[in-house]
């Protein structure tokens, strides 16, 4: 009988807490299973605490799972703690737990949550199988017996990266699995399929083994960019008695380049919001070719350029340091990037403004901040932290066509704050 076991085992949450989780099922023998639940999720999910010189936060982490045949739910729940001495955006917590199962096919829903906060990923898993089979495939960027790996296995140390994406200058990816009852007269394959044609594929003498476990690398740069399926399979004399896969992705050099291009046009050169005329952002907007937009704002741009004559457009890069600067210093958590805040606009639009005053008006219980600039005229800008929740709105401008001032702006500044009249 060939036992097939294909699958996607890479999961993205549903809901509004985000992770990536990785069920990694090994044999404990006797009929039990382990699935050994991998996970990571980005810190942003959680409300950081600090205390001393670190940070701290917590979550809910639920299990339940159901055989199917049998059709009674179990369940386990636990909060999960966790430090860090600092953090960025980006910064992603990795970690594990398990649960024992005995052979059954079963469903099973894992569920993150934080007061605010609910994620769950739902899968299903079959752990019958019979001799000779393999566990689970674990795809890494680097692995080896070296002290410097935190996560391990048996005495093999692996990096943990989900999904299993690898960009240049990766040229490699790391593969491990475990083997169950093999007699010694079977041979491993193992294969590269693009675009459901095998591109690689090498054979070798399986082990004679009750219990074991190996490891390898795969030179995935030879094959150029795109999906892969990793594919292991179990032979003897000509039969397939078992079979393995995961799905692999890989970035070269000149698709990340492209990539990069692509991502600098979408964050900065795409941004005309505020120097287009309706008719324009509008034409712009209904384009949905890059190339086609790419166009439109090269030429767009052009006629922002100082000096024409040199070969680089200098208001280009003012442009970019301005979005840059919107958005690392007005930006509402998650919510809103600073560019599409009022002060983000106005910076994006004038620049740095030649005199700034921060002030408090304890009549309004609000605070206030003023922008006076001298080019390319004398205007004065007025921003007050109505809703008190960090968005300063544009309550006073000294030119009409940026805004009209607020009908009440005298309500949230001082009369004497104003020093450039409409």
């Amino acid at each position: 009988m060939i036992n097939l076991f294909l699958f996607l085992s890479i999961y993205t949450s549903k809901g509004n807490f985000d992770f990536y989780l990785f069920p990694y099922v090994v044999y404990r023998g006797k009929g039990v299973f382990t699935i050994e639940i991998w996970y990571s999720f980005n810190v942003k999910n959680t409300a950081l605490k600090k205390k001393g010189g670190v940070e701290e936060a917590s979550f809910d982490i639920e299990v339940k799972w159901k055989e199917i045949s049998k059709g009674k739910q179990k369940s386990e729940r636990w909060t999960k703690k966790f430090k860090i001495g600092g953090h960025s955006g980006e910064t992603k917590i990795y970690d594990v737990f398990s649960i024992n199962l005995e052979k059954g096919n079963y469903e099973i829903a894992v569920i993150f949550e934080t007061k605010s906060r609910s994620g769950e990923v739902k899968f299903n898993k079959n752990l019958n199988s019979d001799f000779p089979f393999i566990s689970d495939i674990f795809i890494s960027p680097s692995m080896g017996k070296e002290e410097k790996y935190f996560f391990k296995r048996q005495n093999i140390g692996f990096e943990i990266k989900f999904p299993f994406e690898f960009v240049y200058p990766d040229t490699v990816f790391y593969y491990y699995y475990e083997l169950y009852g093999f007699k010694g007269n079977e041979s491993v394959i193992y294969e590269i399929i693009k675009n459901n044609k095998v591109i690689y594929s090498q054979e070798e003498k399986a082990p004679e083994v009750k219990s074991g476990f190996t490891y390898g690398r795969i030179p995935i740069y030879k094959f150029g960019s795109g999906d892969f399926v990793f594919k292991v399979k179990i032979i003897r004399n000509e039969q397939l008695l078992f079979e393995r896969e995961e799905k692999v992705k890989y970035i070269s050099q000149k698709e990340l380049q492209e990539m990069r291009v692509h991502q600098f046009y979408e964050k900065y050169l795409f941004f005309i919001d505020y120097f287009a005329l309706p008719s324009e952002l509008s034409e712009f907007r209904k384009l949905k070719n890059f190339e086609a937009k790419k166009m439109f704002v090269q030429k767009f741009w052009k006629r922002f350029d100082p000096d024409p004559q040199t070969p680089v457009n200098e208001f280009i890069y003012e442009l970019i340091e301005r979005i840059k600067f919107a958005d690392q210093n007005f930006s509402l958590g998650l919510k809103r990037l600073g560019r599409y805040t009022d002060r983000g606009r106005i910076y994006i639009k004038y620049g740095k403004p030649a005199e700034v005053e921060n002030s408090y008006y304890p009549e309004a219980e609000r605070a206030w901040e003023s922008w006076i600039y001298n080019e390319p005229r004398r205007m004065q800008f007025i921003f007050s932290d109505i809703n008190q929740d960090g968005n300063y709105i544009l309550i006073y401008s000294s030119i009409p066509e940026e805004q009209p001032s607020r009908a009440d702006w005298e309500k949230w500044v001082p009369q004497e704050a104003i020093q450039v009249r409409q």
